[in-house]
């Protein structure tokens, strides 16, 4: 798969600008990125500003689970990389993205680190995918756009758990999707939802 079939997807709420960055900075230059501010306008404009190519920002009042379900349906390439703004890719990450075939949707894990010590959701995910049972995190989920639509989008899903329960469905309908270990993200602590004002002067 091509970076040019690819749309990366990041909702944000009155994110702080420092989370934005450390993401985008991981990011290819030549993968389209469509963000959705669901908040006050900050954050899309502090994007706006970075002239970033392959940048799209559009605005969807609402919960970040609508919003990323609007991005879905807005977005035009035939994948869709749903993602949150607290995590940056791993260096290998779009490489092995780019090898990834006969599934229509591909997950991965996010690791985080606080407190001291390491979460285990991505231990779980590993456990639970022996046994053919997706948890599927927000911040780490690749989708054919064939197959996101064709289950309705985010609409019928939205939870606590939609990520996963949309997974759940996919399998029922037949589609494949698969959970790929190395397909790593890095979830930061959460920062608090502010963005310095001179970020935007």
């Amino acid at each position: 798969m091509n970076l040019d079939k690819l749309t990366v997807i990041l909702p944000v709420a009155n994110e702080q600008v420092d989370a934005l960055a450390a993401g985008l900075a991981s990011l290819p230059a030549t993968a389209s990125l469509l963000l959705v501010d669901t908040g006050d306008g900050r954050a899309a404009a502090w994007l706006a500003q970075q002239a970033r190519p392959g940048t799209t920002i559009g605005h969807h009042p609402g919960s970040l689970d609508a919003a990323r379900d609007w991005g879905g349906r807005a977005a035009t390439t035939p994948w869709l990389l749903f993602t949150t703004s607290q995590i940056t890719f791993a260096p290998d990450y779009f490489e092995r993205l780019s090898n990834q075939n006969n599934a229509e949707m591909v997950y991965g894990p996010s690791w985080s680190y606080e407190g001291g010590r390491w979460g285990w959701s991505p231990v779980s995910q590993r456990l639970l995918a022996w046994f053919n049972l997706p948890l599927v995190s927000t911040s780490n989920m690749l989708v054919s756009r064939h197959a996101f639509l064709a289950l309705g989008g985010f609409r019928n899903h939205l939870s606590y758990h939609t990520f996963t329960a949309f997974a759940w469905q996919l399998r029922r309908k037949g589609y494949p999707l698969r959970f790929d270990p190395a397909l790593v993200v890095h979830r930061h602590p959460r920062l608090k939802l502010y963005a310095p004002a001179r970020a935007f002067s």
